[in-house]
């Protein structure tokens, strides 16, 4: 800029530089979010809840009333995966599944990957786009495998996650893994013979390597030993489902619902945290 009285002694300028900086809140990171659902057979029984929903209904209602509507699909990008898989190259997923479905070669644990076409610019959530038409059409049936479903959605986030936002893993499920994939009595695969472990030490190295793991389980697990896997022993050493998916879920990040009337409440509050930023890492 040019000076004036400066000038009578030599400086006819001085440098003046300006930074603004707009931020909503100030240095938080929008997340790839990778929702794991369990929709296995135990989804498809009655009780658990007092808000005179099935449970295979209340699956449905958490996302669609709690969770997607609490985003914002102008930062936030959202994908699906399933357990049991979908054992028919994506056209079974309105189809309730069985236990073989776990031992066909093109099953399938993600089946709708990270997009923001959930939701219009109103804010309303688009019945017919790939997410919420599945979550709508969703069937209970087959087993409980979490390490191959949370493996699939992590590989998710790493391939078609943006650079530079907060990776999520969201896990929908009622109770404890018992199997995996290709499952036989005779199987050696840690997914078969220590399904809950190994599902846990997944979790743990993507925390290690900064994704986030939320964890709503759709009733209070019951605290009982684990029951024997497919291969017909029980794991060792013994773990209970709650402990299970309270060390699956990221320190603060386990949501149980003592009183499941609503499980839409505990997604608004997960969805809540994490456009708030309580839920995702900070710059």
């Amino acid at each position: 800029m040019p000076t004036f009285f400066l000038g009578l002694i030599g400086i006819p300028t001085i440098k003046i530089a300006v930074r603004a900086e707009a931020c909503s809140p100030c240095g938080e990171v929008p997340p790839d979010i990778q929702h794991v659902i369990d929709r296995a057979w135990s989804m498809n029984q009655s009780g658990g809840s007092t808000n005179g929903q099935s449970k295979e209904q209340n699956l449905k209602t958490g996302p669609l009333q709690g969770f997607l509507p609490g985003l914002d699909p102008t930062v936030d990008n959202v994908g699906m995966s399933l357990l049991p898989p979908d054992n028919n190259g994506l056209n079974d997923v309105c189809s309730a599944q069985s236990g073989a479905s776990y031992n066909t070669p093109s099953s399938t644990y993600t089946v709708v990957g990270l997009s923001n076409a959930y939701m219009n610019a109103q804010g309303q959530l688009v019945a017919g786009s790939p997410l919420v038409s599945d979550i709508n059409c969703l069937k209970a049936g087959g087993s409980t495998d979490y390490a191959n479903a949370l493996e699939a959605a992590n590989a998710e986030l790493q391939k078609d996650g943006r650079l530079g936002v907060q990776k999520v893993i969201v896990l929908l499920s009622d109770g404890a893994a018992n199997t995996g994939q290709n499952c036989t009595k005779s199987t050696t695969d840690p997914h078969c013979t220590e399904p809950c472990h190994t599902a846990v030490n997944d979790a743990t190295s993507y925390k290690n390597a900064s994704v986030h793991l939320v964890h709503h389980p759709l009733r209070r697990p019951v605290r009982r030993p684990r029951l024997p896997t497919r291969t017909g022993s029980n794991e060792s050493p013994a773990m209970t489902p709650q402990t299970a998916i309270q060390d699956i879920a990221s320190p603060g990040n386990y949501h149980p619902d003592p009183n499941p009337a609503n499980p839409a409440s505990i997604f608004q509050q997960i969805a809540a945290d994490m456009t708030k930023g309580t839920s995702r890492l900070l710059q």
